[in-house]
Order: structure tokens, then sequence, then C-alpha cells
């Protein structure tokens, strides 16, 4: 095969060198340790239900247990408390606050820089409207934003309508720039290894729910942008995970 791909060339272009940083930890710059939060103060915030994982399954147990599926039920609504569980993965598990906003959370993130943010669109969730919500990690709420369409729906997931049968999408998307000011070309491999973490604990999460989840690729870039209004030179979709229950799932 002698086709040539774009990434190999990106992939170049982000190796490290041998040499590394010379700035020693106690003299990083502040825009290296600062750490940033997207938030709509406009917006109605919705607190979501402390998360409780029920099953009572070990994670060598839930690891055998996952599996991606396309098979959701309509008449089977996912629960806020499942919801919540499942987004806890996500969630600001130590934080202290200082001059620098120092937080942690259950994935790793290449500087602490923690440039994912989280869009919800809930399908067939109790008690939350079919909306484009944000998850705020510190607080473990939802930010109820805009109502979007099926024709928008549509437009992002063109070649697959079981996505919407599901109880909700989980948009993970890159603030790239907050990696970037320490990690330069570096920071796309960061943030794309940083949202396959994240997506994990979503999947493994969901599976200990016993809801069903998969990870999409398959949507359409600019539609999803336009959908959760987010500008490329600053912020991209790198991953769509799909959640809900089945006709299986344990009650």
């Amino acid at each position: 095969m002698n086709q040539t791909f774009s990434f190999l060339q990106y992939h170049q272009a982000s190796v490290n060198n041998a040499a590394g940083s010379s700035i020693a930890a106690g003299d990083q710059p502040e825009e290296w340790l600062r750490v940033y939060f997207k938030s709509y103060p406009r917006f109605e915030e919705i607190p979501l239900p402390s998360p409780q994982i029920r099953s009572g399954l070990g994670l060598g147990e839930i690891m055998r247990m996952r599996c991606s599926s396309t098979e959701y039920s309509s008449e089977c609504p996912t629960t806020i408390e499942e919801l919540s569980t499942v987004l806890s993965g996500l969630m600001v598990t130590r934080q202290r606050q200082d001059e620098l906003y120092e937080s942690r959370r259950p994935y790793p993130s290449a500087g602490a820089r923690y440039p994912i943010e989280a869009y919800v669109l809930p399908f067939n969730v109790a008690g939350l409207e079919r909306r484009v919500h944000h998850y705020s990690p510190r607080g473990h709420t939802l930010e109820r934003l805009w109502e979007f369409s099926p024709e928008q729906l549509s437009a992002c997931f063109p070649n697959d309508s079981w996505c919407c049968e599901s109880g909700a999408a989980i948009i993970l998307t890159a603030c790239f720039l907050r990696t970037a000011v320490k990690y330069q070309e570096r920071a796309y491999r960061f943030c794309s290894l940083e949202a396959g973490h994240a997506a994990q604990n979503v999947c493994l999460l969901a599976t200990s729910e016993g809801l069903a989840s998969c990870a999409y690729g398959g949507y359409v870039d600019e539609a999803v942008m336009r959908l959760v209004d987010i500008n490329p030179n600053e912020e991209i979709p790198l991953h769509v995970l799909f959640v809900g229950r089945t006709s299986t799932t344990r009650v």
C-alpha cells in the first residue's frame, strides 16, 4: 500500500524531543497549573442525585460483562439516578480551593489540565427534557441549555437511527487549549487519550447499572458542533457515547 495518511504527518509533528521540559515543578507558570471549568451561569442548573452503585458487582465482573450494544427500549426510560451514576465517572473527586484551583477526577489527565467537557442529550430519561445539557463536574449537576430538533439529531447521526432510541447521548469534547498551553502539538494526543479514559468510566458505570452502552465514532463533526454551539478553534468533539435501558435491563 502506497497511500499516505495525513495523520502520519500530524504524528511526526507531535513527537517528543529527547530533551523534554527543563522547567522545574516548582517553577511552572500559572497557566500550566490553573484548572478551568466551563459553565453557563445564565441557564438553570439541575442537581443530580448522589451517585450510588447499586449492583453490588465487583470491578472484575463489571469488566467481564461490559459490551457494546445498540439495542435500546423506548418503553423503558433511563432513570435520573442511573444517569447520575453513569456521569459520576466524570465528576471532580478531590478539590482544593486556593489561588490555583486544583482538582482531580477519576481518570488520568496529562498535567492535570482536564480539557474534557461533557454534554448530555436526554432522549428517554425520566424527569429530564429533550434539551442539550452541559455537565458540571464540580457540583455534579446538569446545566439545562437549549432544545434540539429531530432534524439536528439526524444531521449528527445520519446513518444510525438506533442512536436516538437510547436513553441519552453523552458528547465528550476537548477544550484543547487548556492542554496545548503546556504541551503544544502533543496536546491532541493527550486530549484523545483522555476522552478514551473518560469514556471507559462511563461504559463501566453503565454496565454496573445494568444499562446498555455504545461508544460511537460515526457522528458528523460539524453538525455536533452546531448542536452544542462550540467554536472549533477552541473546542472540538472527540467522542460520543450512548447509554440506556434494554428490554432485558435489570430493574
